[in-house]
């Protein structure tokens, strides 16, 4: 059985602003992936920035992803960061900017593009990554995994890799309070599949399974409060743990079929995956309970 996990997490009030350090772990020259405006808007993007200079660690900001990250956000931002010269990413925002620096780290040690590697594994692990999400729902910055819209083709690639896995996660819940209330409903309805199919996972270890239930724990406890009251550190606290947990289990033991199922709804209609997984999970849960009914037992519990 092997279980992965980020090799540093760095976590609580504040600490975004410990990603200079971070990043001088690995190189000089970093590019900053992220969103095309709310990062920059909330004041978090200036942070980062002065904590990679004070660090000794220049920066090129690569802010041109959009709420899906496409084939060509990917390779353009390889190109971006190789023009740069970057060694290092720091990737900012929700699963989307946290999705594209992972493929645009592969291509910097791989190359190519990034279709290449749909269907084959990268021979090199990724320039070194340093995620901070700003949002609790996808947990990409503890997975093996990328998802990546092909526009051309109308679907969602999964990019699987252990090369991937981002050096270092900063979990700072300060800067998630802001997140309006549909966003933190639909990201935190996608921590709680992750949760609950990698719970119920063949694959599913005692490891895995204890990260699981921890975050359905946590989601039960706290998303109505984080969706109603956007400034409760508690909520907030607890719910970008919940992320991470569900973002480990399925490192280990993936997800299935409501996955399975929302990826061609968001590529064919642009259902953000939240709520596509939203839409799906009930139906899905009824249609497995009588395969494990002790595993749904101590969901409900």
């Amino acid at each position: 059985m092997v279980f992965r996990s980020p090799p540093t997490i760095i976590y609580g009030k504040g600490t975004v602003t410990s990603v200079g350090e971070q990043a001088a772990r690995f190189g000089k020259k970093a590019v900053l992936v992220c969103g095309k405006g709310s990062l920059r808007k909330s004041g978090v993007l200036d942070i980062i920035v002065s904590s990679l200079e004070k660090a000794g660690v220049s920066c090129a900001v690569y802010d041109r992803v959009g709420s899906d990250p496409t084939t060509s956000d990917v390779d353009e931002g390889a190109a971006f960061a190789k023009e740069n010269g970057c060694d290092v990413i720091v990737a900012a925002g929700g699963g989307s900017p946290l999705d594209a620096a992972k493929g645009i780290g592969m291509l910097l040690t791989n190359g190519g593009k990034v279709t290449d590697y749909e269907k084959t594994a990268p021979e090199k692990e990724s320039l070194p990554i340093i995620a901070i999400p700003t949002t609790a729902g996808t947990g990409s910055e503890a997975t093996r995994y990328s998802v990546i819209t092909d526009t051309d083709r109308n679907i969602k690639m999964l990019l699987s890799t252990d090369g991937i896995i981002p050096k270092a996660a900063i979990l700072d819940f300060a800067i998630t309070k802001s997140l309006p209330s549909f966003m933190t409903a639909a990201t935190g309805m996608d921590a709680l599949t992750h949760a609950i199919e990698s719970y119920i996972n063949v694959n599913a270890s005692p490891m895995t399974k204890m990260y699981s239930l921890e975050a359905i724990r946590l989601i039960s406890k706290s998303l109505i409060p984080a969706v109603l009251y956007g400034r409760n550190e508690q909520a907030r606290e607890d719910m970008l743990l919940a992320a991470l947990y569900a973002g480990i289990a399925i490192c280990s033991a993936p997800t299935a079929l409501v996955h399975s199922m929302s990826r061609p709804l968001g590529a064919w209609f642009h259902i953000p995956h939240g709520l596509a997984n939203a839409m799906l999970l009930s139906t899905v849960m009824e249609y497995n309970r009588p395969s494990c009914p002790e595993k749904f037992r101590d969901i409900a519990i």
